[in-house]
């Protein structure tokens, strides 16, 4: 089984402030069986971290297409992945089994102040 280990990038960027929604790149789980997402911050943030996924077919294919990856217009919470931050300071996702094309992170911050990280490890063939 082959493994990656990806960095996400985070729009508008990783600053953890005011009422900010960061938003990560959506990552292709093509040829992917698992994956585990480990987010890290720094500071004194209080907020949500999620994990939204898609199964837009991608652009070029025989299939109905939504887009592809920078193109996706939909997204689904992905359930039970909803992570208060607060108190620690990183978060791991684990997930067997990834049937969906795209999976991204997003967080919203509520209070406080600090930078976002996150980095993907992909499992697959």
């Amino acid at each position: 089984m082959r493994s990656n280990t990806v960095q996400l990038s985070f729009s508008p960027n990783a600053t953890m402030t005011g009422t900010a929604v960061l938003t990560s790149a959506p990552v292709t789980l093509d040829q992917i069986y698992g994956f585990a997402i480990q987010a890290f911050w720094t500071g004194t943030p209080t907020g949500t971290l999620k994990l939204q996924v898609s199964c837009d077919a991608p652009v070029g294919t025989t299939q109905t297409s939504n887009g592809g990856p920078d193109s996706i217009t939909n997204w689904t919470d992905l359930a039970s992945s909803s992570q208060a931050v607060g108190g620690i300071n990183s978060y791991v996702w684990n997930i067997n089994g990834s049937f969906y094309r795209y999976v991204r992170v997003v967080y919203t911050n509520a209070t406080g102040t600090g930078s976002l990280n996150a980095q993907i490890c992909l499992k697959g063939v």
